[in-house]
């Protein structure tokens, strides 16, 4: 269930995002079908969604899906977790998708939405989910102060390929100076 359907300055973002991807409709549709509690962020660019609610033991589930066209016909699809630290920028990736074919199928979008719901638990990951890998990048690779460690979806991405969409949606995953 989608628990801010009702704001205005949601069904603008889910409009604006379905128009732009039909990967993002079919999303926007089954979130509000799926018995747990999502909600979406109206802010940054591409579809985000956040589980709602608490998980075993009362921790509050943190797990979030960004989704994400960088050009016609390429989407990402990230699962992560913010830091707790108020101030931190840091996102703890789950692993992620590079899709570049033209359609998901419904069983696909409850699977990522079931992993959501449980917080992101291991049992319950997506079939196909490209872990998470990390990579070493020199300074004058990133034009950083120092070395910079990233940790993104998958290694198969290429660091020209997620640069810009990265910069663009304030998703770095996990970025920290050496």
């Amino acid at each position: 269930m989608l628990l801010n359907a009702s704001e205005q300055r949601v069904v603008e973002k889910i409009r604006a995002e379905s128009e732009a991807n039909p990967l993002a409709a079919a999303i926007s549709t089954a979130v509000g079908a799926f018995p747990g509690d999502f909600e979406v962020v109206a802010e940054g660019a591409g579809l985000e969604v956040r589980a709602c609610g608490y998980l075993e033991g009362g921790v509050p589930n943190r797990a979030r899906m960004k989704v994400f066209s960088p050009k016609p016909g390429h989407t990402l699809v990230f699962f992560y977790k913010k830091s707790l630290l108020p101030y931190s920028r840091d996102r703890y990736s789950y692993g992620g998708f590079d899709l570049r074919i033209p359609g998901v199928s419904d069983e696909e979008i409850a699977e990522w939405l079931v992993f959501l719901s449980s917080g992101l638990h291991p049992e319950k990951r997506p079939a196909n989910l490209r872990r998470a890998s990390r990579t070493r990048f020199p300074s004058e690779v990133l034009g950083t102060s120092a070395d910079t460690l990233l940790a993104f979806g998958s290694g198969e991405f290429h660091l020209g390929h997620l640069a810009r969409p990265l910069s663009r949606l304030k998703i770095v995953l996990v970025a920290l100076e050496a």
